[in-house]
């Protein structure tokens, strides 16, 4: 559903570089759908071997220290990104579960600035979809994978307090 929703809304120039998490068994499976979108130029895709791991950080509840070792394995699979960050102009970032229902906006933001939905969640930003200068975003995902991995903090209190504490707009 998410590379379909991706081939209909991508802009006419896009890459992807996907990393993802598969069990062993479907890495095969996983490619095969990869390769039925071939409006979608993936210029480079890296699958883990899915495993059970232990949380790393002390949170509030069982289910919480869960929800926030996949975060913390989902920043780390974005900062693994390497060398595509150097060659776009431009990066998306968005959750697998999202379904893209209108064109992707990929402006050419200015170094410094991102866009999220205009959706709010609680009062905070909605951290399921992002836009901006690749440089900037990179950024913004090393910083991300660098507060996980030293606090228990959830998705969109800890973009809020990123986009602060980087100085972003």
């Amino acid at each position: 559903t998410t590379l379909a929703s991706l081939e209909r809304h991508a802009p006419a120039n896009a890459t992807l570089a996907v990393r993802a998490v598969v069990s062993t068994d479907l890495f095969g499976a996983t490619n095969a759908s990869l390769r039925l979108h071939t409006a979608l130029r993936t210029v480079s895709a890296t699958f883990f071997e899915a495993h059970d791991s232990v949380p790393i950080q002390t949170c509030d509840s069982a289910k919480r220290a869960a929800e926030h070792r996949n975060e913390l394995e989902a920043a780390h699979l974005l900062t693994s990104v390497g060398n595509e960050w150097d060659a776009a102009d431009v990066a998306v970032l968005w959750r697998l579960d999202t379904e893209l229902v209108s064109p992707i906006e990929a402006p050419a933001l200015p170094a410094g600035c991102v866009l999220v939905p205009h959706l709010q969640s609680g009062g905070l930003l909605n951290d399921r979809y992002l836009a901006g200068h690749a440089a900037t975003v990179r950024r913004l995902v090393t910083a991300r994978a660098a507060l996980l991995e030293s606090e228990c903090v959830y998705g969109e209190p800890a973009l809020v307090r990123l986009l602060r504490e980087l100085k972003l707009r």
